[in-house]
């Protein structure tokens, strides 16, 4: 049987926390269409992970609509955009990934 296993503060009986197992079928009212589903409904950022396989799996998960640039600077050089314009993305998605999809997630970004 699946389970998945959730970490919740239990201040009742003055356990710091407890671990609460799910069976399968309350994990189907959580996950409806399952992991790979809630996967798909999330956005992702690029920091640190702008080599081809990364980005090539990203991409066969979620649309460029949700992908945004990051970095680990100044753990991770610059380049990193760099490295994005050669996996020979279109001009726009390398723009929703470098800025507009930022933008329409956080709009007070506007300039």
């Amino acid at each position: 049987m699946a389970v998945l296993a959730r970490r919740r503060h239990d201040s009742d009986d003055g356990r710091a926390h407890q671990f609460v197992l799910w069976g399968a079928a309350r994990f189907k009212e959580f996950a409806p269409e399952g992991i790979e589903g809630e996967l798909r409904r999330l956005h992702y950022d690029t920091a640190n992970a702008t080599f081809a396989p990364s980005m090539a799996a990203l991409l066969k998960l979620v649309p460029a609509s949700q992908i945004t640039y990051g970095t680990d600077y100044p753990y991770f050089g610059l380049g990193q955009f760099a490295q994005l314009q050669k996996l020979g993305l279109s001009t726009e998605d390398l723009d929703a990934i470098g800025h507009e999809n930022a933008i329409r997630l956080v709009p007070r970004l506007q300039a």
